[in-house]
């Protein structure tokens, strides 16, 4: 239905739609999105989509979407490399938002170089991503391009599934570094504003997230930063390189990372790292200070318990910035070290970890100093050891804790724990997360009859590991229950 007349722009968007289906071909599908109109919704029915040449997006902030189902139905299968799914140009102010695709077998988007903003990308998948290098801003599932003098801002990434087995193939087949192109989310940008990256999975990518810094070390000129940035809730498993790279600084506030989980490197070589942050010292000029705390890294669980490959994972942790914090995370399993701090300043510190493995001994420490520097983050509270235990999550409380019930009765579940979602049963059954009648608490339940309700709690978001390898990450809490009868 196209709207005719002085509309406003959100209702133009909500009532112009442009309906597209697997029968056309690649030029119907750039000549439907080309002729859409600003802030129209491009519906894609469901079915496979032969892609045969990038479909270039204009710069009208369409929403480009499939069937709102949880696995996406709609497939646009490339049947070439070297160039994504689809492309924007650079300079565009309102690059729309993309929900519920499946794209396969090259890139999917690539951002022209340019200021660029307002865009959205959610429940969606990336799969079979190509790698060897032809063409290093189509390996990538979104490509961000730009320079020094570009800025980004105002990006969601959320709920995606970017790769899977048989992606990055050849990346993995050696252990050459490969710079990381064949990865998740590729930034590479001046400045990125207003960044969040958020409930993710990648699988079986070079690298997860990769923010380039573009700038070399010139005290005075120009530098690459990122300005309310966050990277949280994430699962990277199965990374060849690094699971999360931030090279940037952070001028104004914190870049956040928190609460990911990093599980396990394949065929792992010296440039294998769980997460690198050669990052955070600087302001917008490079030798002028920055904000502090540059950056935080909280209650992430890192763990590399495959074979190790042409070397054992040399990282854990690269750790730099002024003022940075590293607390409450998990590294674990055969890193060679598990924080390696290199450039930073007070009062940065390194607290309340939990660092175990047997090859620290060997391979470097603990918690060592990479570039060897004279102004150490303080250190306390960690807990370190060859010999790697899981750690219990943080038992939920309910309330009320049992009783008479007359009519409806509302029982709520909480927790203390960071960032520790709850399953709950209320049959009686012990609650597995994941798995039998376990649910996934989100809010208050309501119950009218005789019902016993058992929860345990379990560190991770959804989308996280509700499994571990044996030894390693954290299992659920012990069970807690209280029984409700009907009141006289």
């Amino acid at each position: 239905m196209l709207w005719i007349g002085a509309a406003p722009h959100s209702l133009l968007r909500a009532q112009t739609q442009i309906d597209v289906n697997p029968g056309m071909s690649a030029a119907d599908l750039q000549g439907a999105i080309a002729l859409a109109p600003a802030g129209s919704e491009v519906a894609f029915a469901a079915g496979t989509y032969n892609i045969t040449s990038e479909i270039r997006i204009p710069c009208r902030n369409l929403k480009l979407t499939g069937p709102a189902v949880a696995l996406p139905t709609a497939i646009l299968a490339a049947s070439y490399t070297g160039r994504t799914i689809f492309s924007f140009a650079g300079g565009c102010s309102q690059l729309g938002s993309i929900e519920h695709l499946h794209f396969e077998n090259t890139g999917a988007v690539y951002f022209g170089a340019g200021d660029n903003s307002n865009f959205a990308f959610q429940h969606n998948v990336v799969s079979n991503l190509p790698s060897g290098g032809k063409n290093v801003g189509s390996e990538s599932g979104l490509f961000f391009d730009g320079s020094l003098s570009t800025v980004l801002s105002d990006v969601l990434i959320r709920d995606n599934a970017f790769g899977d087995p048989n992606s990055c193939a050849q990346a993995f087949a050696t252990g050459t570094d490969e710079g990381g192109y064949c990865a998740g989310v590729l930034i590479s940008q001046g400045e990125a504003d207003r960044i969040t990256i958020e409930r993710n999975n990648f699988v079986h990518v070079e690298e997860g997230v990769h923010i380039i810094q573009l700038a070399t070390y010139q005290p005075g000129a120009r530098n690459s930063v990122c300005v309310s940035c966050k990277l949280e809730y994430n699962y990277i498993v199965h990374y060849h390189r690094i699971g999360i790279e931030i090279q940037v600084s952070a001028p104004s506030d914190s870049i956040l990372v928190e609460h990911n989980a990093i599980v396990d490197p394949l065929n792992s070589s010296y440039g294998t790292f769980a997460v690198s942050l050669a990052c955070c010292q600087s302001g917008f000029i490079i030798g002028r200070d920055g904000y502090s705390p540059a950056l935080i890294f909280d209650d992430n669980v890192l763990v590399a318990s495959q074979p190790i490959g042409y070397e054992c994972p040399p990282y854990g942790v690269e750790f730099w910035g002024l003022g940075s914090q590293g607390r409450n995370s998990l590294i674990e399993g055969t890193f060679c070290n598990g924080y390696t701090w290199g450039y930073g300043a007070a009062p940065w510190a390194i607290t309340h970890n939990y660092i175990c493995g047997p090859n620290y001994a060997k391979g470097g420490g603990y918690i060592t100093n990479q570039q060897h520097q004279h102004n150490p983050p303080e250190q306390s509270g960690n807990v370190t050891g060859p010999a790697c235990v899981a750690i219990p999550s943080v038992a939920p409380v309910i309330s009320p804790a049992g009783g008479g019930i007359a009519g409806a009765q509302t029982v709520s579940l909480a927790d203390k724990g960071l960032n520790t979602g709850i399953w709950y049963t209320t049959d009686g059954s012990a609650p597995v997360p994941g798995s039998g009648t376990a649910r996934y608490y989100t809010g208050p339940i309501k119950i009218a009859q005789a019902t016993t309700v058992k929860a345990v709690g379990m560190w991770g978001a959804p989308n996280q590991p509700l499994r571990y390898p044996p030894g390693y990450g954290y299992v659920p809490s012990q069970v807690v229950s209280a029984t409700f009868s009907p009141g006289r």
